[in-house]
Formats: structure tokens, C-alpha cells, sequence
């Protein structure tokens, strides 16, 4: 993410009050497995201070996870504490559960983001949260905070989806040898 980014996320975040409040000043850093929907998710809870704001950051795909890519949040670690999430049928979650995962469809993965949200904000002590979603996450996080807005500070769309059909027929329309990559109208 760049710099400007970090900035105007950390901007809303002290904006609506809550840098620094909560909690003492810690490091976190917990990689593993939380029971959200009935079944072991991969969550990591990293920040360099606990008592940062707190960003649940949604993934695209769907199945596109994000365990690989923690390092790529390590300048995010210094102003927010940010929980990443292998979210049902990818990476480490998929992993875990493989078939024995129950069916799911977007009103469970909606389900667990919530419950997600509701643990991250008891586990670090704030009341609420501020919601990332990139790609298929950014159109889940807009029906997470449409279902419990209660729950987030902002919601910040990155690579936004605004139609999933549309989108879908879109990526299924152009074979992979095609350039440049232009979204249809």
C-alpha cells in the first residue's frame, strides 16, 4: 500500500477518535486457526502497538488467500493493528478443512466476517473496527457493514467491485493472451 494510502486510511481512523485508545502500548503477533462459522479459520492479529486502530483487511478472489502475503503489510504494522484472514476455500483455511468443509455461499462468508469483527474488537478492546476490502473483498465488505455498520469506523475499498456478475463475465470474456486489461462498459 502506499505511503498516501496508510496516510488517509490513518486520517479516518484518528478522525473518528480512536488512535491510541484502549489498550497499552504491546506488539502482537498471532498466526492461527479461530473456530468463526463452525469451522478453523486462519487469522493473523500483527501490529507493532495493540492499542493502534484496528483494520480487518477482506481478500479478493474468492480464494485468493491471504496467508502468503504478510509481509506485504509490515509498513502498515507501525500505525494499525491488522488482521488478515484466509477466509472459507482459501489458503490455509482450505488447507485445514479441505472437503469436509461445509458448503458455503456469500451469506456464510458474510456471517464469518461479522464474527471476525465482533472477535477482533473483544480480543484488542475497541469498539469498533475499520474494514478493508480488496477486489471480491471490497463487495463483501460493503454487505458486512450494510448488515452491521455498528461494527466499523469506515469501510475502504480497494480494486473495487461493484457488480459480481458483471465482473465474472468480464474475466470470463478475455482470454488470458489479450492486453491491455480494460473493464467493459
Amino acid at each position: 500500500m502506499s505511503t498516501t494510502r496508510r496516510a488517509a486510511i490513518l486520517g479516518l481512523a484518528a478522525a473518528a477518535g480512536v488512535a491510541g485508545r484502549a489498550m497499552a502500548a504491546a506488539p502482537i503477533n498471532e498466526v492461527g486457526f479461530v473456530k468463526l462459522g463452525g469451522i478453523d479459520q486462519w487469522v493473523a492479529i500483527q501490529g507493532e502497538n495493540s492499542a493502534n486502530p484496528v483494520i480487518l483487511y477482506l481478500h479478493g478472489g474468492p480464494g485468493e488467500a491471504q496467508s502468503p502475503f504478510l509481509d506485504t503489510f509490515k509498513p502498515w504494522l507501525r500505525d494499525f493493528t491488522v488482521v488478515n484472514w484466509d477466509q472459507r476455500g482459501a489458503g490455509k483455511t482450505y488447507e485445514r478443512n479441505g472437503a469436509a468443509m461445509p458448503r458455503f455461499n456469500l451469506q456464510r462468508v458474510l456471517d464469518d466476517a461479522i464474527e471476525l469483527a465482533e472477535y477482533a474488537r473483544a480480543k484488542l478492546g475497541k469498539t469498533k473496527v475499520v474494514l478493508v476490502g480488496q477486489s471480491a473483498g471490497s463487495l463483501l465488505g460493503l454487505k458486512v457493514v450494510q448488515a452491521r455498520p455498528d461494527l466499523f469506523y469506515a469501510l475502504v475499498g480497494t480494486a473495487q467491485m461493484v457488480s459480481g456478475e458483471r465482473s465474472a463475465l468480464w474475466q470470463e470474456s478475455r482470454p488470458m493472451s489479450r492486453a491491455p486489461m480494460t473493464a467493459p462498459r
